[in-house]
């Protein structure tokens, strides 16, 4: 027996309508869903429309029926409601366990790539970690073998050979040279106008020494007075050959040969001992070792860096520039300084006491000088 329709559901009316609205609604639906007026579905389906129309229109004039089909209705109603209630809430809990199963599998696998990811790092620096202990290992050994070869070289160079060939002793200023230049290129030389490091080794004019001649071991720069035109330092070189090509070299002012050494452009050299001349030969305070050298015929005159060709402009009309001849390179010879003032002789207490000795006397020397050039 097929389901009893709404009647409220069939006027299209609430289940709170007035008699007068149930009358309007039948009148107005009487009129659309006629039989005679319906032309736009076949006439059994109008008669059966018009049909349930007319029977729910008469069940809700009857206050009886229209007060039992308003609460059939009410009840239907609150049904429906709480089934979609119901079913919303169902929904809800499904998906958010749904949402909870992909977020604990997105989480587990999350957690497993980190796992191999931690567990390849760890191996990566445990072999990374071997190698560099291989590799110091390594470097270790080799230094010391190396540090050894240099230890008995010298020692053993020095016992063969006679003791009128090794010349006389280096004093404590025979590898310092004094520069000179103008105080206005104090701050260039110095790196004060744009300072990288405290170190004085690091400032350009040590890098331009360094790479122009050799090594350095220590430079002194002092601070130029108010109103004196003239900067100085001194530098210690790590060879007597470095000082003594700097000397000739800076005695002409010919330092500057290339883009490296071009701020020693101004710069003139000299030893650090020349004013005074104390115990030196001609009171240029050139070092005894050099002067042996030279007696012996073992020290030859530097020759002189050629002079950089004119520029093209200022060359007369129709003048071509000459040929730039090649630069004299600087004296080289080996006079280093001798094993006995070296560290490789750290495990003979005498020469070790002598090193210390002539590095005191050293630092004495520049401060004396240091001090004779501010009280001039």
């Amino acid at each position: 027996m097929p389901e009893k329709l709404d009647p409220f559901a069939a006027l299209g009316l609430p289940a709170t309508a007035s008699e007068a609205e149930i009358r309007k609604a039948f009148r107005k639906l009487s009129l659309a869903l006629h039989p005679d007026k319906a032309r736009d579905v076949p006439a059994d389906v109008a008669a059966a429309r018009f049909h349930a129309v007319k029977v729910a229109y008469d069940e809700l004039m009857d206050p009886a029926a229209r007060a039992a089909a308003a609460e059939k209705s009410r009840v239907e109603r609150a049904q429906n409601e709480r089934r979609q209630a119901f079913e919303g809430k169902r929904k809800a809990m499904a998906d958010e366990l749904e949402r909870d199963e992909r977020e604990g599998a997105r989480r587990r696998t999350q957690g497993r790539r980190e796992a191999q990811a931690r567990e390849e790092t760890l191996a990566r620096l445990k072999e990374e970690g071997r190698r560099l202990r291989e590799e110091g290992q390594r470097a270790r050994e080799e230094a010391a073998a190396e540090g050894l070869a240099k230890q008995q070289a010298p020692a053993a160079a020095q016992q063969a050979a006679p003791a009128e060939e090794q010349g006389p002793e280096l004093g404590p200023l025979d590898l310092t040279v004094r520069l000179r230049f103008p105080a206005e290129q104090y701050a260039a030389l110095s790196g004060a106008d744009a300072p990288s490091s405290s170190s004085p080794l690091a400032t350009p004019l040590a890098r331009a020494l360094s790479a122009r001649f050799g090594a350095l071991q220590h430079l002194a720069l002092s601070t130029p007075k108010a109103g004196k035109r003239e900067a100085t330092a001194l530098a210690t070189f790590a060879t007597l050959d470095a000082a003594y090509a700097a000397v000739c070299a800076g005695a002409e002012l010919r330092c500057a040969v290339d883009a490296a050494s071009a701020l020693l452009e101004d710069v003139h050299v000299q030893w650090a001992a020349a004013e005074k001349g104390k115990g030196r030969s001609k009171d240029s305070g050139e070092p005894q070792r050099i002067a042996w050298l030279r007696e012996r015929g073992k020290l030859g005159a530097p020759a002189k860096p050629a002079a950089p060709p004119a520029p093209e402009e200022d060359l007369p009309p129709g003048w071509a520039r000459p040929e730039p001849k090649e630069q004299a390179a600087a004296p080289s010879f080996s006079f280093s300084m001798p094993a006995s003032a070296s560290s490789t002789l750290t495990d003979d207490y005498e020469a070790a006491t002598l090193l210390r000795m002539r590095e005191t006397a050293r630092r004495r020397a520049e401060e004396r000088i240091r001090q004779e050039e501010a009280g001039a």
